[in-house]
């Protein structure tokens, strides 16, 4: 079942969209009852939707905030409640990308039973939804500030990146949850 979680476009107001994003994350940490559990935010969308900067962004805040929260508890380092793990170039082949469905949990390691604690970190399934339009935007600005000539940035757009859009906005129906970043 995939929920909907709308918010202003990102372009519009960043910090209202990050914090709201941000208080989602900490009340779901917040009910979590074992302080050592593990949560896993997988987040997709297509070239140009944003999840490198809206990742970085929330993390911050998730930082930020968690340290208040627990400042002077016996529970995990500040600095270490949460990361982004950017998987750029992380590829899987086609059939085992297609044979996943909705959120999954990964096992975990403990040291006390020796062997891997099956399903112990849940895993969500996000999506950036955003106009593909505005996505490729984005993408020739990223592509021409990293030094590609327009017309070469222009050719990549058309044959690589936005069939590639195409077909990741294509998967938003497996998300645990659609962020609607406006048209």
């Amino acid at each position: 079942m995939i929920s909907s979680f709308a918010v202003a476009r990102l372009g519009c107001n960043p910090p209202e969209v990050y914090d709201s994003l941000t208080e989602r994350l900490l009340s779901s940490a917040a009910k979590v009852q074992d302080i050592n559990s593990k949560y896993i935010v997988g987040l997709a969308g297509p070239p140009g939707a944003g999840k490198t900067t809206l990742s970085s962004e929330v993390v911050h805040r998730l930082n930020n905030l968690w340290s208040q929260k627990v400042t002077g508890k016996n529970s995990v380092s500040p600095l270490e409640f949460a990361i982004v793990l950017p998987m750029d170039g992380f590829h899987l082949y086609r059939s085992q990308l297609d044979a996943m469905e909705g959120s999954t949990y990964a096992p975990s390691f403990d040291h006390g039973v020796g062997d891997p604690v099956e399903d112990d970190v849940f895993v969500s399934s996000e999506f950036l939804d955003i106009d593909i339009n505005i996505a490729m935007e984005r993408v020739l600005k990223r592509h021409i500030s990293t030094g590609k000539k327009p017309d070469v940035a222009k050719w990549r757009i058309e044959y690589n990146d936005r069939p590639n859009a195409e077909l990741i906005m294509g998967s938003k129906k497996n998300a645990d949850i659609v962020i609607n970043l406006g048209a």
